[in-house]
């Protein structure tokens, strides 16, 4: 994914990215497949030692040789993608999201960075469901996917918690630009429903948002959540179709009530039916 990168900036951040800190959030975890160790002698042109073999139900999926892992990649990705990839946006699930935060708020308390946590719902995606079919739904879910991959940092995280709603990770996002990535994600959503049909104005966003200019190691990443989601509440309380942020202090306590972040139309959908 590295040489894939452009950006200079992009690339800084990756190489940053401890590879056990990426491994804990893209493996399964230890209960994801069950496997069996068997102890075995190195022969040949291998130097005397001992290994294991680690099988799952499918076969080999392992071999750990002085306490490092070799994965049979081939193998171990049909786990991953079972246990962490929604299998209608294939975005990853909310317990990648979970495993990730924890990973994010660690690294920007050892760094000194902040960091943003964004919830965002469908608003009115039940009624596309109602009127155009659950095939349809699914459609407008893969829209909105790749419309937050299009509209996020490769090193941004994205999940599906479920349902209409999803949650994204932005590490280095202080309160000052904090309406940049809102900006980026309502354009590439309107970009991408706006050949939609009857669709296109339909489906809107409202996103709630906690941000954090330096986080400290106490601060518990649930609470960052919980803060996120307080203001996803406000949003579709204040009409829907806006977005709403908090900026917390380093341990994860409001600095000052949650404010509108933009001016939005209100509920288009709501306004069509009268």
């Amino acid at each position: 994914l590295l040489l894939s990168v452009e950006n200079s900036i992009e690339r800084a951040r990756w190489e940053e990215l401890a590879v056990g800190s990426l491994a804990e959030t893209l493996a399964p975890g230890p209960d994801s497949i069950e496997i069996e160790p068997t102890e075995m002698t190195l022969s040949g042109d291998l130097r005397a030692g001992s290994y294991s073999l680690l099988r799952d139900r499918t076969g080999l999926a392992a071999i750990v040789v002085d306490g490092q892992i070799f994965v049979n990649w081939n193998r171990a990705h049909g786990s991953i993608s079972l246990n962490h990839l929604d299998p209608v946006t294939s975005l990853p699930v909310r317990l990648a999201f979970n495993r990730r935060i924890c990973e994010e708020v660690e690294r920007a308390s050892s760094s000194d960075q902040s960091l943003a946590v964004f919830l965002i719902v469908l608003d009115h995606f039940k009624d596309v469901n109602d009127r155009f079919g659950h095939r349809t739904g699914d459609s407008v879910l893969r829209s909105v996917a790749a419309g937050l991959r299009e509209g996020i940092r490769s090193y941004d995280f994205a999940a599906r918690f479920g349902g209409d709603e999803f949650g994204l990770i932005c590490a280095g996002c202080t309160p000052d630009n904090i309406h940049l990535p809102v900006k980026r994600l309502r354009d590439a959503h309107s970009r991408r429903l706006s050949a939609s049909g009857p669709l296109a104005g339909l489906v809107t966003l409202s996103i709630g948002a906690a941000v954090l200019r330096t986080v400290d190691a106490a601060c518990s990443p649930e609470v960052i959540v919980e803060q996120a989601d307080l203001c996803l509440y406000r949003a579709k309380r204040a009409g829907r179709n806006t977005s709403f942020v908090v900026e917390l202090d380093p341990f994860g306590l409001p600095v000052s009530p949650s404010r509108e972040l933009e001016r939005t139309e209100r509920d288009p959908a709501a306004s069509a039916a009268k």
